[in-house]
């Protein structure tokens, strides 16, 4: 009976450390994109053309480059803003685009949507759901979020990785 005791806790041990190693590590993201820089005529990546593309370096928990991607000339729909709402002659905008944030351990593939200003280089928001990744990032989730303007714009969120 004891050795069966001991069987039984020893199997449960292993099933425990084999479930943990196995368990996603999600780490937070705190870092900080730079001025924007937009490339002039757009731009390919793999092998589609694309009107708007931008880059941005990236400091903080991640360290490279910040690539923007948005095929249609105008990838932006107008939101309708009632008379005497906070300023009626504001054109608030959402957007959806790629982003590709390139790091020194890898890099990570997202779907981005924005909510944006039009004239404004202030008042511009983004949320990108991780879609996959490379090197470190292969297999990769999460979620990053930004609030700020073309020139500094803080990130915050979680990447997680097999």
């Amino acid at each position: 009976m004891k050795c069966r005791l001991v069987n039984f806790i020893f199997v449960l041990l292993l099933s425990l450390v084999a479930v943990t190693a196995m368990a996603e590590q999600c780490k937070p993201v705190h870092a900080q994109l730079g001025q924007m820089v937009f490339h002039d005529p757009g731009c390919v990546l793999d092998g589609v053309t694309y009107y708007w593309c931008a880059e941005r370096p990236i400091t903080g928990t991640l360290n490279g480059t910040y690539y923007f991607y948005s095929a249609p000339e105008f990838n932006g729909w107008d939101l309708e803003v009632p008379d005497g709402a906070m300023g009626a002659s504001w054109w608030i905008a959402v957007s959806h685009e790629i982003a590709v944030f390139e790091t020194q351990k890898g890099t990570l593939f997202t779907q981005e949507s924005g909510v944006w200003h039009w004239g404004a280089e202030e008042g511009w928001a983004t949320h990108a759901n991780i879609t996959g990744g490379t090197g470190h990032y292969e297999g990769a989730t999460g979620w990053i979020a930004s609030a700020g303007s073309w020139d500094v714009m803080p990130l915050v969120g979680k990447v997680c990785t097999p």
